[in-house]
Order: structure tokens, then sequence, then C-alpha cells
């Protein structure tokens, strides 16, 4: 019994966890990101952190990977900005993620 326990014990350490967490801005919520872009340094906050999450993906994925090839900072934050403005409640890590999912269909 206590070797069927400590085998169950072991093997759930092993299992991968599927939530994650996000930190930074990009765990609040799309009404955010749209108010600070009427205030310079928020709104500078926020594109920095959006660019460090794709940043982020890129380097999670290994060398060659560049999800910034089809686009720019401007249109990465006007996607997002577009994005949010339609789905206020919505965390902006999903802004984030809708973005990645459309340049990942972007033509190479």
């Amino acid at each position: 019994m206590l070797k069927a326990l400590g085998a169950a014990i072991i093997l759930s350490l092993a299992m991968p966890v599927a939530a994650q967490s996000v930190y930074g801005g990009g765990g609040a919520e799309c009404s955010a990101w749209t108010a600070n872009l009427r205030k310079r340094w928020p709104h500078l906050v926020d594109t920095d952190w959006l660019m460090g999450y794709l940043s982020g993906v890129n380097r999670g994925r290994g060398p060659g990977a560049r999800l910034m090839v089809e686009a720019d900072v401007a249109s990465a934050t006007g996607f997002v900005s577009q994005f949010c403005a339609a789905n206020p409640q919505r965390p902006i890590f999903e802004a984030a993620d809708a973005l990645i999912a459309q340049l990942e269909g972007a033509p190479r």
C-alpha cells in the first residue's frame, strides 16, 4: 500500500500542469488597455508588456521562431487595441494570444 502511494505521489509530480500564470499588465482586463491608449506612460508600459510576451513565446519555441516577421510594433498594438475595444472584459493576454494566432496564419 505504501509503495503504491509513493509511486502515485512521484507520478503526480511528473505530470504537466495545464494552467499558466500571466504576470504584469497582461492579466488586466482589455478595458485597461483601451483606457491607457490616451495616457503616454501607461500605454508604453502596456506595449512593452506585449513585446515581452511575444518575445517570450518566440524564446519558448526555440531557435528560428519569428512571430513578428510579418508585423511591426504599431500593427501589433493596433491589433490588440481593436481586440480590446471589442472585448473589454477579456484579459489582455487573450488579445495577445489572438494576435499570435493571426501571425501564425500569416504567409511566410
